[in-house]
């Protein structure tokens, strides 16, 4: 008996110095009522009287339902938000080195609509999900050659990009990106495949722009 009051202090104990919020302050006295009921004990300064068992019984039940109704309603922000705010997803082969690495988690908000140039999104190609850096949007005109040189509309794009951007595929330059499209390149210009080989991405086929990553080390 001694050792079962003991315990049950102890999960009191731990219960009130966790009641931070509401949300915890319920979890612990559905817990903390559930130890007593099994236990037999009371709380740490001795209730002088307890409730009918009925009674207790109907309180347990009471903060039983309103925890899985308050874990219910977490677990649909999550879904809601995962499911049509964010897209987790996780980054394959060097495409897009150094800006991202193989295995870097990628978090990209599914609802962008306004595009800009350097934005990094994530986009399906022949239903394959990539990643990619958006160089030029509908309308602009692209010029590749030779010397490796990005122009778009004339300015010379540099950017913090380490390699050239030779031409590739079948595209002749200077391309103008179909109003509706974007233009979407590797960061790691020898490896992969981009709209050099394809051409102009379709914005309903963009998924996301990514807003931030997790590198694999920290995982």
């Amino acid at each position: 008996k001694g050792r079962r009051g003991n315990f049950s202090r102890a999960v009191l104990f731990c219960c009130t110095f966790s009641e931070d919020t509401s949300f915890f302050r319920q979890i612990s006295r559905c817990v903390c009522g559930i130890m007593q009921a099994v236990t037999g004990g009371t709380d740490m300064e001795g209730e002088r009287s307890a409730l009918p068992r009925g009674a207790e019984q109907a309180r347990l039940r009471h903060l039983a339902l309103s925890l899985l109704l308050r874990l219910a309603a977490v677990a649909a922000a999550l879904s809601l938000l995962l499911g049509v705010v964010l897209l987790v997803t996780q980054a394959h082969g060097q495409d897009m080195f150094p800006a991202v690495k193989d295995g870097d988690l990628l978090i990209a908000y599914r609802l962008q609509r306004r595009w800009a140039q350097d934005d990094v999104v994530l986009y399906r190609q022949e239903d394959t999900l990539r990643a990619g850096r958006i160089a030029a949007i509908g309308g602009d005109v692209v010029m590749l050659d030779e010397s490796g040189e990005l122009r778009v509309n004339g300015t010379l794009h540099a950017g913090e990009i380490l390699y050239p951007t030779y031409p590739a595929g079948d595209l002749v330059y200077p391309y103008t990106v179909p109003e509706g499209c974007l233009f979407l390149l590797n960061d790691c210009r020898t490896q992969g495949e981009d709209s050099r080989h394809f051409g102009g991405v379709p914005e309903k086929n963009v998924a996301g722009k990514v807003i931030t990553l997790l590198r694999r080390r920290g995982l």
